[in-house]
């Protein structure tokens, strides 16, 4: 005898639309984690809140416009404190309407954003000096080689190197590598591994794999063994940064 499955809706469909469709989490998983006000108007924007006017008074039914400036900043600090406040012990997210972080994306390129987490703020371009990237054959979405070039490109003394990781086939994404970064065992003996081919003054810059319950912790950890700052890199999807949105609580209490 034949079963039939029924369903309350079909998605057809395995684009970004229909992936988030699908798996009801919205756009976080794909998304890089930061929060972009104004990036670009047309030029690159250093500080947002002078931008924001400016577009406004230009653009009268932008709806930034119909929002306003105080608006935008407050929805910030709500959003800065509802990560605070969630299930992730000491992960913060860093900035404001007063000026733009400069990071990089993970083919090297400087993107503008406002409001990012801490554990990205290291890789502000203004203040990077010496920056080693650090990949791995197993994560195959990030490039560490293109990722260092083309930060040269733009005045950053990069270079890259691939660390030997070994992980289960199902464990070769970021995802996967991020339960691997949770694990203080696992961790201490990438942190030697990589510590040994370091140069001096270096920063270092991972993919976003620090941490799926600790974020904060990890960074932390590393920065303590490797002796130096380390940050992280947004990937592409599955989103770490991303899904560490997802989990933070949304609810506003009204007084």
């Amino acid at each position: 005898m034949k079963s039939e499955l029924h369903f309350d809706a079909v998605v057809i469909g395995a684009g970004t639309a229909g992936l988030v469709a699908a798996k009801g989490v919205g756009s976080t998983h794909l998304a890089p984690g930061t929060i972009d006000v104004l990036g670009y108007a047309p030029e690159r924007v250093d500080d947002p809140a002078r931008a924001l006017g400016d577009l406004i008074a230009a653009r009268p039914d932008h709806p930034y416009a119909l929002l306003g400036v105080d608006a935008v900043a407050e929805a910030l600090r709500w959003f800065g404190e509802r990560v605070a406040q969630g299930p992730l012990p000491g992960y913060r997210y860093t900035g404001g309407l007063e000026r733009n972080h400069l990071l990089p994306t993970a083919v090297g390129a400087l993107r503008p954003s406002t409001l990012v987490p801490e554990t990205m703020a290291g890789g502000d371009a203004p203040s990077l000096g010496r920056v080693c990237v650090v990949g791995s054959r197993v994560l195959r979405d990030f490039h560490a080689a293109l990722c260092a070039a083309n930060l040269a490109k733009v005045g950053i003394e990069a270079r890259a190197i691939e660390i030997e990781i070994e992980v289960e086939r199902a464990d070769q994404n970021a995802l996967g590598l991020a339960r691997r970064f949770d694990d203080p065992a696992w961790r201490a003996a990438f942190a030697a591994q990589l510590v040994a081919v370091l140069g001096a003054d270096e920063r270092v810059a991972l993919p976003a794999v620090l941490g799926s319950k600790d974020p904060d912790g990890v960074r932390t950890d590393l920065e303590k063994r490797l002796g130096r700052p380390v940050f992280e890199i947004p990937t592409l999807p599955p989103s770490v940064p991303g899904m560490r949105m997802f989990e933070m609580p949304s609810e506003r209490t009204v007084v």
